[in-house]
């Protein structure tokens, strides 16, 4: 009988060991399954994350241009007040003897077509041509200095300040108003 016991633990120990064996197998192979699955999927994040990654740097590079172009915009139009300001005020001593101010005129036209998205913008700087256009126009029609002046400090009919002070007020304006659209451009929300 011990011995039917040693043979029957023995029995039993092989099948044991043959079911640890086996189901030790079936482990490592459902494991390498699960690996398996979880590279595929991991490749298949990564390929989307690629992608996606690639999409927001093309947008974020169409905005950055965007951004360039409304800066670069706004900056011309700040340096153009103060040049059409500039060749406004020589034409009070000097007369438009360069030719500059019609076509720079033509140009602050199509500066301003640019802003329609910014009414106060806008006004600001359809205020502000139209005052150097009716000062230039007045100033047009006199060969001296002294009377080119005199148009310059003339009463406005629009307000109790002389033409020239008014015209370099709406430049202050449209130059607060291009700061504030610049703020608009900077600051992304």
């Amino acid at each position: 009988a011990a011995m039917f016991g040693s043979i029957v633990a023995a029995i039993t120990a092989v099948a044991l060991v043959g079911l640890q064996r086996n189901a030790s197998l079936r482990i490592e192979t459902r494991k390498g399954e699960i690996l398996e699955e979880l590279e595929k999927k991991k490749n298949t994040l990564a390929g989307q994350l690629e992608t996606k990654r690639q999409e927001l740097q093309q947008k974020l590079g169409i905005a950055r241009a965007q951004i360039d172009e409304k800066l670069n915009r706004l900056s011309e139009a700040r340096s153009s007040v103060s040049e059409y300001r500039s060749l406004v005020q020589m034409m009070r001593s000097f007369g438009d003897e360069t030719g500059e101010i019609e076509p720079f005129q033509k140009k602050l036209i199509q500066l301003r077509d640019s802003f329609t998205e910014h009414p106060d913008l806008y006004k600001a700087w359809t205020d502000f041509h139209q005052k150097g256009f009716y000062l230039c126009e007045r100033m047009e029609l006199f060969r001296s200095a002294k009377k080119r002046r005199a148009v310059w400090d003339e009463i406005s009919q629009q307000s109790p300040l002389t033409l020239g002070v008014e015209f370099g007020n709406s430049a202050q304006e449209v130059l607060a108003r291009l700061e504030e659209v610049r703020n608009q451009v900077v600051i992304v929300p």
